[in-house]
C-alpha cells in the first residue's frame, strides 16, 4: 500500500467478513502508518525504512513459528 492510498484496500487481501469497516488512523507512530479497522490493526511499512516488505514478513513468520515451537 502506498502512502495516501485508502487502507481499506489492504483489507481486501484478507478473509475479513466486512472489508468496508471504518478505518481510523492511530496516532503516535514514528516510522509506519497505522490504522484501526474494527478489531484489526493495519500498518503500512515505511518503504524508506523497510524497502523489502517481503523480507520483513518472512522474519515475522520465522519469529512466530519459533515462538510456537517453544510453547510445545
Amino acid at each position: 500500500m502506498t502512502s495516501g492510498q485508502d487502507p481499506r484496500e489492504a483489507l481486501l487481501a484478507f478473509a475479513i467478513p466486512d472489508p468496508a469497516v471504518e478505518c481510523r488512523p492511530v496516532a503516535g507512530g514514528h516510522i509506519n502508518e497505522t490504522w484501526r479497522a474494527g478489531p484489526w490493526i493495519l500498518q503500512r511499512l515505511n518503504p524508506d525504512v523497510f524497502p523489502d516488505g517481503q523480507v520483513v514478513m518472512e522474519n515475522v513468520l520465522a519469529v512466530t513459528l519459533r515462538l510456537a515451537q517453544r510453547q510445545d
